[in-house]
């Protein structure tokens, strides 16, 4: 999936809008018409790989299959506000579909967007926080050489179908998978990608993403994937991956250090993967005054006197080799005994890094004096 060219991503573009306008359904010389139909489906018509299982009735029923996977969970924890407005008004955008036209396929169709609220639309039915079934509207594509185009720009197709008002929009984790799924896609390693590359990625995203993304949001999210990548040639794993990260830091918490660990049995299932009944959990971003906020709320949280939890901050850092990963656990550690020090008692009660470095660390809790004599060896080594 190479990055598209500017007469297919406007091809892309000119179809969506021709879909919601009505024009492709209703005015006879477009070149849309008679290529994408609408259709009103029910939630039992859909099958979910990853939350549905097989066998399973469903899986003999459905026959359309849903093959777009977000970052993170769909559950009516992580959607509140979508689930609410599904609840009470029904789904009103209509979704994307194609036409399965493999020859062996048992599915009528694939379902490219609109994922999220069939899942959300089925639970609410579930739950019986509806009186009826939700119907489900879909621009299904029908017409064979649009299907192959939309199949080869999926992913790009997907994030353009998903530049809604900002409560159906992509993530920015959805978004950063985009791109690296086109870095990928490129012949020549990451490392060497030009700088034009770059911006023509860049700006193809920002394309399918404008309505609520900057430019310069997503020319940060360029450099942060091509940063990661950085890393894992590097040996560093930088934890990129919200719900992976979150599970690598409540295993680390679990797993403990020295006399320290959390009970794996207290952590409360909500949307904040970090809320723990006995702790108060920080997971400290290397994103620009991150530690400040979170020394901040800190500081509030103790002063209300309300919730006595103690408290744990977990740092990540965003360097690229294992040398600087020490330097930039050191400095953390040194602004936070600094901060301590300045307001002559601890706010954070225990602070720890995540260990960055594959095959040494990565994954674990590390006090300062663990960090400290890293640093110390690895000097040591590199002085011989």
């Amino acid at each position: 999936m190479a990055i598209p060219s500017n007469k297919i991503e406007q091809l892309l573009f000119d179809l969506i809008e021709a879909c919601r306008s009505g024009e492709a359904f209703t005015n006879t010389k477009n070149k849309f018409y008679g290529k994408v139909e609408e259709r009103i489906m029910d939630t039992s018509d859909f099958y979910h790989p990853e939350l549905d299982s097989k066998p399973s009735a469903l899986f003999d029923s459905a026959t359309w299959y849903l093959d777009q996977v977000r970052v993170g969970e769909i559950s009516e924890n992580n959607y509140k506000k979508k689930y609410e407005s599904i609840r009470s008004r029904g789904i009103l955008e209509s979704g994307w579909a194609v036409l399965d036209n493999e020859p062996n396929s048992r599915w009528t169709g694939r379902v490219l967007d609109s994922v999220t609220r069939i899942v959300l639309a089925r639970t609410c039915e579930a739950s019986g926080h509806v009186d009826s079934s939700i119907p489900v509207p879909l621009y299904v594509v029908i017409d064979a050489d649009l299907i192959r185009l939309i199949m080869k720009n999926k992913k790009s197709f997907q994030t353009m179908a998903n530049d809604h008002p900002p409560a159906d929009a992509s993530s920015s984790d959805d978004i950063k998978k985009l791109i690296r799924a086109l870095v990928a896609e490129e012949p020549l390693p990451a490392k060497q990608h030009s700088k034009g590359f770059k911006t023509k990625l860049t700006d193809h995203v920002h394309r399918m993403v404008s309505t609520n993304k900057t430019r310069a949001t997503v020319r940060n999210y360029v450099s942060e994937v091509y940063n990661t990548i950085e890393q894992s040639t590097n040996g560093v794993k930088g934890f990129l991956e919200p719900k992976a990260r979150a599970n690598s830091v409540r295993k680390a918490l679990e797993a403990g250090k020295g006399g320290f660990k959390i009970d794996a049995s207290k952590w409360t299932d909500n949307k904040k993967e970090y809320t723990h009944e006995d702790y108060r959990v920080y997971q400290g971003s290397p994103t620009q005054g991150v530690l400040i906020k979170d020394f901040g709320r800190e500081i509030e949280r103790k002063a209300g006197g309300e919730d006595t939890r103690p408290s744990v901050y977990v740092f990540r850092t965003d360097a690229k080799t294992p040398a600087r990963v020490r330097e930039a656990q050191i400095a953390v550690f040194d602004k936070i005994n600094s901060m301590h020090k300045y307001l002559g008692k601890r706010i954070f009660d225990k602070v720890y890094a995540l260990g960055q470095i594959t095959n040494v660390d990565a994954g674990k809790l590390l006090s300062e004096t663990d960090v400290r004599a890293a640093e110390k060896k690895l000097k040591v080594i590199n002085a011989k």
